[in-house]
């Protein structure tokens, strides 16, 4: 990329970006990432950080936990396979025929997709279209209006 070529703006927005994929990041992979030197990501790094945007940490940065839920198109991208265990995990614990109220959310929408999975003739109450579409792609899932009373 080059350091001519991205604007400091664009540089803290790859930043910000690549700390959001990761989690945590260190300097000297920015600075290849980028193509520059690591001594402009460290001021890019203080930058951001005295913003609230991240964590600096020895050698590198982690997200602020301010900004660090990003949009959950994004979330489920990130963490897959531990997201899926413990969607796996969560969804061993329901029993034959419980109700199950799940909120919405990238992880709890790996454990409605695991108990859409099961055959475990469940009721499931959710506030999300996301867990609704994928718990309600098995037939033995029961769809019931909820009561007005609610």
């Amino acid at each position: 990329m080059g350091q001519g070529r991205l604007t400091k703006k664009e540089r803290h927005e790859l930043i910000l970006s690549e700390v959001r994929r990761s989690a945590s990041i260190r300097i000297s992979k920015l600075a290849r990432r980028i193509g520059v030197a690591g001594e402009t990501i460290r001021r890019d790094l203080i930058e951001l950080g005295e913003a609230g945007l991240l964590n600096r940490t020895y050698g590198g940065a982690t997200i602020s936990l301010v900004t660090s839920e990003p949009v959950i198109s994004q979330r489920g991208l990130i963490l897959v396979e531990e997201r899926a265990r413990i969607g796996r995990g969560a969804a061993s614990l329901i029993g034959k025929g419980q109700i199950v109220m799940i909120d919405g959310g990238s992880t709890t929408f790996e454990a409605a997709r695991y108990l859409s999975q099961l055959n475990r003739d469940l009721i499931i109450i959710t506030n999300s279209p996301g867990v609704a579409s994928v718990a309600g792609t098995k037939s033995d899932l029961s769809r019931h209006p909820l009561p007005r009373n609610l």
